[in-house]
Parts: C-alpha cells; sequence; structure tokens
C-alpha cells in the first residue's frame, strides 16, 4: 500500500495540507477554500493529531508537554486532570525518556483530547468527493 496517498489523505482531513482537486467539507464548512485563519481553527476546535514518534518535548516533564498543547484551547482540561485519566496521575514530573513508550503514547494522545473545549470533544463527518 505504499504510495497510496493514505499520509496525504490524513493530511487533507486535519487541515495541514490543501487538495489539487475535489472538495474536502466537515460540517458544511468548505475546507478546499479555506483561508489559514480558519484551518488553524479547524485545527484547534474540531482535529486532534497524533504522530508517529509522539512530538513530545524530551526537556519537559509529562504534565509540561500537556501544558503546551493546552495553551491554544478557549476552556482547556487541566494538565494535572488530563494526565490522571490515562493513570499517569503518579508520573506528572516525569520526562518522557523516564517514561515507557506505552505512557509516551498516552501521554501525546491525551495532548490532543485535552486541548479541546469541555463540551466540544463531538466529531463530524469528513466527506470527500471527485
Amino acid at each position: 500500500m505504499s504510495g497510496s496517498g493514505k499520509s496525504t489523505l490524513l493530511n487533507i482531513m486535519g487541515g495541514l495540507d490543501t487538495s489539487t482537486a475535489g472538495l474536502v467539507t466537515y460540517k458544511g464548512r468548505d475546507l478546499t477554500r479555506a483561508k489559514e485563519a480558519e484551518l488553524t481553527d479547524y485545527r484547534r476546535h474540531h482535529v486532534g493529531f497524533v504522530f508517529q514518534f509522539y512530538n513530545l518535548i524530551p526537556s519537559l516533564t509529562a504534565r509540561e508537554n500537556v501544558a503546551v498543547v493546552t495553551e491554544i484551547a478557549s476552556k482547556p482540561m487541566k494538565p494535572e486532570d488530563a494526565l490522571a485519566i490515562v493513570g499517569l496521575g503518579e508520573r506528572l514530573d516525569h520526562f518522557p525518556s523516564q517514561l515507557s513508550g506505552g505512557e509516551q503514547q498516552r501521554i501525546a494522545i491525551h495532548e490532543k483530547d485535552s486541548a479541546r473545549s469541555r463540551g466540544h470533544g463531538q466529531k463530524g463527518r469528513c466527506r470527500r468527493r471527485a
């Protein structure tokens, strides 16, 4: 399946890239013609990214890594609460190198959840038309 466009599709759906043809909509919004500010708003409030290598900052603790992401949200969850939900309440002040791969992954996933405004984490549909 190498070269079939999986990453490109995910980048377009996530508002990180734009399509060269077709139409991408989300909750009635045309992402194909969206300006950068609109895409930023879309990513901030409707999309969560978990990259393959988690993108944790090695010099920051688990709490600080989550806090960095929540800075952009209008009503973020507290990093302490977010980490407690995924069973890492006792690891708040540990650095990524002190955590297992699974713990790092849970932090990366929950960074995305905690950045979403409370009550606005509903999922919409992304439709592609050729």
